[in-house]
Formats: structure tokens, C-alpha cells, sequence
């Protein structure tokens, strides 16, 4: 049992020499994006929840009708098996690990920006979990990166070179993507 520990903790060990680096850089821009995002609310979502009383009243007035008992039982049973479908699969793999995490944090980050609505004020909670999804998002676009990195080099070898034809394609889909952004 002890030997079991002790190896354990020597994984743990290099798993931390391994990422530590990675995970202080997406935490610090993924601190800075939730900051942005959570003035973003106070600045412009705050002061138009001022003026309603209750979301219920927003509710109603939307002619909304109510809900059923059973509809967000079948909500909820939904999310848990789209969840659970990667991690019951025979060919799982890290990378659904990655996508439940995902699905997960996102799903979480709706729940905390609609107690932001309901509440009418930023609580912990959203600041929190802003902090956490912003920091996975940081940390899948280094992930993305590197393998745009490695699938760019034109001997694998040398580090050096990179093919210009495929690098002209990236800029053209983040042209693109910018242009679709204007």
C-alpha cells in the first residue's frame, strides 16, 4: 500500500514538473479574460436589471407559459448522459475526457451567468467559474497551437522550418474568422 502511495506521488510529482508552466500562464490569461467578462457584466448587464423587479414578471411578460413537473427532469437526465456517453465508451480516450470537461464547464458557466440574471448582482460563484472556464479555454488553445505547430513543420526533425503553404492557409482562416467577427 505504501509503495502504491509512494509511486503516486512520484507521478503527481512529474505531472506537476510537466505542466506547471502551462498552468500558470493559462491561469494568468484566463484571470485576465474573467476580469474582462465579469466588468462586461457589471458595466452593461447590471444597470438594465435595475428596473426589474422579479424575472418572473420578465417572464410573463414574454408569454412564457409554464412549465411542466417533468421537463427539467428530462433537461437534466439529457446533460448527464451527453456527459456520460464519452466516459462509457470502450474507445475512451483522453481527448473525451477533455470534451466532457468541457461540456461540463460550459454547462456550469450558464448556470452561474443566469444566477447573475436572477440574483441581479455578480456573485462569487460566476467569478469563479469564469475563472475556470476561461483558464480550460486558454489551456485548449496552447493544446490547439502546438499541434498547428507540429502539423506546419516541414521535416519533423528540424523545428526550424515550417511550410509557407500551410501557413498561408492559417492566415487565410484567421482572416476569415475576423472578417466573419467585423
Amino acid at each position: 500500500m505504501e509503495k502504491n502511495f509512494e509511486y503516486f506521488l512520484l507521478k503527481l510529482k512529474d505531472l506537476i514538473r510537466s505542466y506547471i508552466s502551462k498552468f500558470i500562464f493559462s491561469l494568468g490569461v484566463g484571470g485576465l479574460m474573467s476580469l474582462y467578462v465579469t466588468e462586461l457584466f457589471r458595466i452593461k448587464l447590471l444597470p438594465s436589471l435595475n428596473g426589474v423587479d422579479e424575472i418572473y414578471n420578465v417572464l410573463m411578460n414574454l408569454n412564457i407559459k409554464g412549465i411542466n413537473f417533468i421537463e427539467p427532469f428530462i433537461l437534466i437526465i439529457s446533460l448527464i448522459l451527453i456527459i456520460s456517453a464519452p466516459l462509457v465508451s470502450k474507445n475512451f480516450s483522453g481527448k473525451a475526457l477533455k470534451l466532457v470537461f468541457l461540456i461540463l464547464a460550459f454547462g456550469l458557466e450558464i448556470i452561474s451567468c443566469i444566477s447573475v440574471f436572477i440574483k441581479g448582482e455578480i456573485s462569487n460563484s460566476f467569478i469563479l467559474m469564469n475563472i475556470i472556464i476561461f483558464t480550460y479555454f486558454v489551456w485548449l488553445i496552447i493544446d490547439i497551437l502546438k499541434i498547428i505547430y507540429s502539423w506546419s513543420r516541414i521535416d519533423k526533425l528540424s523545428e526550424n522550418q515550417v511550410d509557407v503553404t500551410k501557413l498561408t492557409l492559417i492566415w487565410a482562416v484567421i482572416a476569415f474568422l475576423l472578417g466573419l467577427l467585423k
